[in-house]
């Protein structure tokens, strides 16, 4: 088990595609985010550290946990040989899965300012009618 550290630069990734940081060449080593939280702020987005299943370990912005390798209940190790009706062996999953992105505290700061301003000019607006006394 590792831990790796990612520092913020204060520049944005280039793409929100996934960035290999660790590529390994097998074997059954893992690695975590070290960082606070398990996450690190980069730009618009947090991300996390995460398998690809191919001995790869990329940033990702896609906040949700990997599925757990040993479900439960124990899927039936010798299913009915002929099921009926006869399976789709690539069915295209519904809904289409959409990857859950996590904004950084600062973007969420500059969409919080950009929403003040209607509110603001809304309540002087309103202060302003009361003083010229057209509220009913």
């Amino acid at each position: 088990n590792f831990k790796i550290f990612v520092q913020d630069t204060g520049v944005s990734p280039q793409s929100d595609d996934a960035m290999t940081l660790v590529k390994t060449g097998g074997g059954d080593a893992s690695f975590t985010l070290g960082n606070t939280g398990g996450f690190v702020d980069l730009g618009t987005y947090e991300y996390v550290l995460k398998s690809d299943g191919n001995s790869n370990w990329n940033l990702t912005n896609d906040v949700k946990p990997n599925p757990d390798p040993n479900p439960n209940p124990k899927p039936d190790p010798k299913p009915d040989p002929k099921p009926d009706p006869k399976p789709d062996p690539t069915p295209d999953p519904t809904p289409t899965p959409v990857p859950e992105k996590r904004i950084t505290p600062s973007t969420a700061a500059v969409l919080n300012m950009a929403a003040t301003l209607p509110l603001v000019f809304d309540a002087e607006l309103n202060s302003i009618r009361e003083r010229l006394n057209i509220m009913k």
